[in-house]
């Protein structure tokens, strides 16, 4: 399962496991969403809280997470951006 936040992929899922690329700021969404240095891991299975960042130790996963994102990517046909017509009129 993907994560978007508008068009930004925020974080996918596979199986117990979340891999995030983006993180929340609590001053504002969705604008202050903020790039992380490098992606975070969490099994959520046995974290369902997301406080043990787990990357280091399953950099297959997160291959095979990565490998599922280009394949989406490379099938992806981008629609009209609604928002942007209302707000123009």
């Amino acid at each position: 399962m993907l994560y978007y936040h508008g068009t930004k992929l925020f974080a996918v899922r596979k199986g117990s496991y979340k891999l995030y690329f983006l993180k929340n700021n609590p001053d504002g969404y969705p604008e202050k969403l903020e790039m992380l240095e490098k992606p975070q891991l969490f099994n959520l299975s046995v974290d369902p809280s997301e406080r043990f960042e787990i990357s280091e130790k399953h950099p297959d996963l997160i291959a095979d997470i990565n490998k599922l994102i280009e394949d989406h990517k490379s099938k992806m046909v981008l629609g009209p951006n609604n928002l942007e017509k209302r707000i123009a009129k």
